[in-house]
């Protein structure tokens, strides 16, 4: 089983918790029921899902960001979806940094090689 990783908040307190459930998807559990969050407009460019979910506390987790950026044990892969369920769960789906290389799922670029194109 998979174990729980404790995000804390701004002020340094757990705020969220992140469940591994398969490759690239977490379950996402939010300490307090208070939280906001924002959905994409029609048209953005096929993207489905929320584009952000902010606790109470923080910390504000947005699409297009590092899952590690949260906590040093969230793999380096970018947010790929933020999706929230009927059943009142959340989950993050990742995905490679450089998606447009089609790098398989696993440990991203750093966005400092001097190898990699995107860095470029």
């Amino acid at each position: 089983m998979n174990e729980p990783i404790k995000i804390k908040g701004h002020y340094g307190t757990h705020t969220v918790t992140a469940t591994k459930v398969s490759d690239g998807v977490y379950r996402l559990a939010l300490v307090d029921d208070f939280y906001r969050c924002g959905g994409f407009s029609e048209g953005a460019k096929g993207v489905e899902g929320l584009s952000f979910i902010d606790p109470a506390g923080g910390p504000f987790i947005s699409h297009g960001s590092v899952a590690n950026e949260y906590h040093p044990n969230l793999p380096n892969l970018k947010i790929k979806k933020l999706e929230s369920r009927m059943d009142g769960g959340l989950t993050m789906h990742l995905e490679s940094i450089d998606d447009d290389l089609d790098e398989p799922l696993g440990v991203a670029c750093r966005l400092d090689d001097p190898e990699c194109e995107s860095c470029q």
